[in-house]
């Protein structure tokens, strides 16, 4: 994982909201803070955010506005989490955004398993998403986009940056929507900064492309996507489990996309459940239709035999189960994680303000 720079902030501690699920970890907005000048009676206030998130720039200037705490920096300084945060590059150079932005290195992303804003409140309304362990010692806050669950496009990100699913929360009627992150997404040299040029597998902005060495579909573990402080070449896009070591060799795609498709035999799963968990700790109907647009992984398809899930009536790779759980499905996933067995950002729903766009 690419170790960001350190920018962290603590987060206060106040009453649960009633805005955010109940029984979870709250934090309040920090407050401002205002020294007075020595030379007059004027009273000089500082901002407790950048607040430019998701804003493109092209330094760090450009995200550090004047009374901010300056924490925020340019995608274009380097060193920031790849498609899906599963690994990093050797290239210390890579900007992986094809279209720079500002980021946050750190962030409080709670303990009560819902997604959360950062870069401002704990609200809809703050553009950044918590994003949890990106940065290799800690959480990162990138850009916000939402989508609904009707299958349209994404909305929040930058042009030829992509979305990521990350969370379930609620808008002001009670609709599901999907909250994810924006990260590199490129489909060509062309879409990256002057300088950069397009590693098509992981969608990323990097100085020198590194062809795959190993197949999709073949066998291999997170040592083969790379380290920054190892001097081997990524091998392959290593799609792998957060809680496993034994993945298969796959690819960024989008969904519904001509420019970034997947090969015969494999399809673009954007990670859409089809199941979440609401407040009660009750299932619910998640999403049933992908989400044209957004960021997905290269999946080997599969056909469950009967309503047996978990067999395998294609040829999934050694250490995934042909599933049927996410909108992309029936295909081969690692493991079964279905929202009423696992928990976290990307099942439970959080109860959430108006601000959901």
């Amino acid at each position: 994982m690419v170790n960001a720079p350190d920018g962290s902030l603590e987060a206060s501690v106040a009453k649960p909201d009633a805005a955010v699920e109940a029984g979870g970890s709250f934090r309040s907005s920090p407050q401002l803070s205002n020294s007075s000048s020595s030379s007059s009676n004027s009273v000089k206030t500082t901002a407790a955010y950048d607040g430019t998130v998701g804003q493109p720039c092209v330094s760090n200037s450009d995200c550090q506005p004047d009374g901010g705490p300056g924490h925020n920096l340019c995608s274009l300084a380097g060193g920031f989490i790849d498609f899906y945060a599963v690994a990093s590059f050797v290239d210390l150079g890579a900007v992986i955004y094809p279209s720079p932005v500002c980021l946050l290195p750190s962030c409080e992303a709670g303990t009560d398993g819902v997604v959360h804003f950062c870069d401002g409140p704990d609200q809809a309304t703050s553009p950044g998403v918590c994003v949890t362990g990106v940065t290799g010692t800690g959480n990162g806050c990138y850009p916000a986009c939402f989508f609904d669950n009707a299958g349209s496009a994404p909305v929040g990100c930058l042009a030829n940056d992509v979305c990521v699913s990350y969370g379930v929360v609620e808008d002001a009627t009670g609709n599901l929507r999907g909250v994810g992150y924006c990260t590199g997404g490129c489909t060509s040299d062309a879409q990256c900064p002057s300088n950069q040029q397009c590693q098509t597998d992981w969608g990323a902005c990097v100085t020198m492309k590194i062809p795959p060495t190993k197949a999709i579909g073949a066998a291999c573990t997170n040592s083969d996507n790379g380290e920054f402080t190892n001097p081997n070449p990524s091998n392959c896009f290593c799609n792998v489990a957060p809680t496993m070591t034994d993945g298969y060799c796959s690819q960024f795609c989008i969904v519904g996309s001509t420019t970034a498709p997947c090969p015969t035999g494999y399809t673009c799963d954007g990670q859409e459940p089809l199941d979440v968990v609401n407040a009660n700790d009750a299932g619910i109907t998640g999403f049933s239709k992908q989400n044209t647009g957004l960021a997905g992984v290269c999946t080997p398809t599969c056909s469950i035999q009967g309503s047996d899930a978990g067999t395998d009536a294609g040829a999934c790779p050694v250490s995934t189960m042909c599933e049927s759980f996410t909108a992309g499905g029936p295909d081969c996933q690692e493991t079964n994680t279905l929202c009423s067995v696992t928990q976290g950002p990307y099942c439970r729903v959080r109860i959430t303000d108006a601000g959901v766009p």
